[in-house]
């Protein structure tokens, strides 16, 4: 096993004088010149790899890069709210943005450019934190929280890896030999654990709930979150307890007020935040890599439909929405049921009267006229301009990842929100459902009832059922619902398969009465140019394309390792079902 060393050099060329000159001008001393090991003795030489670490988890997990095929935005956003069952890739029709639509249906394979994308970012971000740890000698404390900053990092990454794909490679060092698959999912998670106990003495805390710095880097908070999380997926309930316990108790941290802030550019480096990538405009940065880090096409993709709208909306940041990332209607009646008027609700979903008529929460360019409600019944200028109807939409509109104006960037095609990788609210009700395991229920229903309390919705027991309903209200669209399923599916029997085979082309298709013409089917005289009216009619347009794909037990509950990782790594083995 051998160690790469960066070189750092400045190489300076000399003209040669004519033949009359002296020889003894040539005769000159290389200056600016540096050993590896004299580099690497410096501080700042610490502080530059670190710096290339956060680059490198802010690029590979915030951003798109057309080069890897995720245009569309983070793969870390798409595959894994698409792979979920409360969320429809939605778009124009069924073959609408097929590249990340594949994941809402199961049709996938082992050449999709997203799952290469999310393997590929995964390592790229582990050898970057192996390249300072190899490098950087920990005699300093600037040093020593350097490498346990990167060394969280790895960590992070590593359990990202185990949840995408079960067994991949744990690389905890740079080597130039193949790596093998690891022996298990629950290898790799211990290791997650322990190299996040061993970081925690050199590591930062945060100081205190303003201090926004504190969420912009890694810290003990982070570690204590990411070693709670993987002890979580082991099933070891007092690990979870010991490392999720203090970070829930921290002074550090603290639920915030406004549920629909998390999520938006006004909530960036809050109370609430554990770690996000910071998202910063930067005027000398490269144009197309400020789009990239500010999720590209995301932004157009995770909007209402322009197509289907008679004008923009005051809410959408963006002109050209694509009309993707739609809430499953199945589990918005069932959201909305539970807490009608809570203010997660709001943030998460709008209703048909809020979309068209509220003001505040929706808004179009006409309500500048002051228009009585009456009068915006019959207001041609709002509504859901789609006769033959709205794909993949119910009546409840979702615009809790939408681009807001106030998100909208200088840049063509940004939402320069932070991309958050942890927050507090997950830390809760994971700490919740470690001690309903644990049997300490009292103390998990304080917690699971602080996010009840905040969200204002109903307060309950602390029950399998009620912890599963609430994480999904809390975190819908946050990239945790797919992981969970899976483990729940093996943790506590969960029918994972039923619940996939209920959503899977099951397809709402959203009419405006207003708008449906005589001859359709759905024409109505009472609404036709007289009264917005939103109805939705579930379709089954797989099944009318003879498509049979379906979530297959033992094959879906991880992603397939790319094709070019198996090409390249003769030693990575593919999974049996793939």
């Amino acid at each position: 096993m051998k160690m790469n060393k960066l070189i750092y050099a400045l190489v300076i060329g000399a003209s040669l004088f004519t033949a009359a000159c002296s020889e003894d001008l040539l005769d000159i001393p290389q200056k600016a010149s540096t050993s590896a090991d004299e580099f690497f003795a410096k501080e700042e030489a610490a502080q530059s790899l670190l710096l290339s670490c956060y680059a490198e988890l802010t690029d590979r997990i915030a951003a798109a890069d057309w080069g890897d095929g995720s245009q569309f935005g983070s793969p870390f956003l798409t595959v894994l709210n698409y792979s979920a069952d409360d969320v429809f890739s939605a778009g124009k029709d069924i073959t609408d943005h097929f590249d990340i639509r594949q994941f809402d249906e199961f049709r996938y394979d082992t050449k999709n450019v997203q799952v290469k994308a999310v393997y590929n970012r995964l390592y790229k971000i582990i050898f970057m934190c192996n390249q300072l740890k190899a490098n950087i000698v920990g005699d300093t404390p600037a040093k020593k929280a350097a490498i346990a900053e990167a060394r969280v990092m790895s960590a992070y990454s590593h359990m990202m890896a185990a949840l995408f794909f079960e067994n991949p490679p744990l690389v905890p060092e740079l080597t130039t030999d193949y790596v093998k698959n690891a022996e298990s999912q629950e290898q790799i998670l211990k290791w997650c654990i322990a190299e996040c106990e061993a970081s925690m003495p050199d590591l930062k805390e945060r100081e205190g709930a303003s201090d926004k710095e504190g969420c912009y880097r890694i810290t003990k908070g982070f570690a204590q979150f990411v070693a709670g999380k993987c002890a979580v997926f082991l099933g070891d309930w007092a690990t979870a307890e010991k490392y999720l316990k203090p970070l829930c108790e921290s002074p550090n941290y603290a639920l915030v007020d406004k549920f629909r802030d998390l999520t938006h550019i006004e909530g960036d480096g809050n109370a609430e935040k554990i770690l996000e990538c910071n998202i910063v405009e930067n005027a000398d940065a490269n144009s197309f890599t400020e789009m990239l880090r500010g999720g590209w096409m995301a932004t157009n993709v995770i909007s209402w439909r322009s197509d289907d709208l008679p004008t923009i909306p005051n809410i959408m940041g963006v002109a050209g929405g694509w009309g993707g990332g739609a809430i499953n209607d199945q589990f918005a009646k069932k959201m909305y049921a539970h807490e009608p008027n809570s203010q997660r609700r709001i943030a998460t979903f709008l209703t048909p009267d809020e979309l068209l008529y509220d003001e505040t929460l929706c808004g179009w360019p006409a309500d500048t006229a002051h228009l009585t409600l009456e009068q915006k019944k019959a207001d041609p200028s709002r509504g859901i301009n789609a006769p033959t109807g709205a794909y993949s939409r119910c009546e409840y509109m979702a615009i809790k990842k939408m681009t807001l104006p106030t998100d909208k960037s200088t840049r063509a095609d940004a939402n320069m929100a932070n991309f958050v990788i942890a927050r507090l609210g997950e830390a809760y009700l994971l700490y919740a459902e470690a001690c309903l395991k644990s049997g300490n229920t009292a103390e998990g229903k304080k917690y699971l009832n602080k996010i009840q309390e905040r969200a204002g919705a109903p307060v309950t027991d602390l029950t399998m059922e009620t912890l599963m309903d609430e994480k999904q209200y809390e975190l819908w669209f946050e990239g945790c619902r797919f992981f969970d399923l899976v483990r729940w599916n093996k943790q506590n029997g969960l029918d994972i398969k039923a619940i996939f085979d209920k959503v899977t082309d099951n397809i709402p298709f959203l009419y405006d009465l207003f708008f449906v013409p005589e001859g359709n089917d759905m024409y109505d005289a009472n609404y036709y140019q007289k009264e917005h009216k939103f109805v939705s009619v579930t379709k089954h347009p797989l099944a009318e394309g003879n498509v049979t794909d379906r979530f297959t037990v033992g094959k879906h509950e991880y992603f397939p390792f790319p094709e070019d990782a198996l090409n390249l790594n003769p030693e990575l083995v593919q999974h049996a079902n793939w």
